[in-house]
């Protein structure tokens, strides 16, 4: 049976080997913080994925992995939030 997820994919390439893959959230929240051009593409898609669909909700996935309010002030993270769902 081949494989249903990018774990197990994962799994069956590297054997024994331990590996972490990060929750697609986590990944979006931070490529959120960092808002650099290059990320918009993939937010873009993590959000589709994730069925986030308003300003609301990929705040709550940030204040869910990042919930420190000045990290996110001094990263600008209200106005990669305005510029994505302006």
């Amino acid at each position: 049976m081949p494989p249903t997820s990018l774990r197990e994919l994962y799994g069956a390439l590297t054997g024994h080997l331990k590996y972490n893959i990060p929750e697609a959230e986590y990944i979006l929240a931070l490529k959120l913080l960092a808002n650099r051009p290059k990320d918009r593409p993939d937010i873009q898609i993590l959000c589709q994925q994730l069925h986030i669909q308003t300003r609301d909700q990929a705040q709550e996935v940030v204040d869910r992995y990042i919930p420190d309010k000045a990290v996110q002030q001094l990263n600008n993270l209200e106005k990669a939030l305005d510029a994505l769902f302006a």
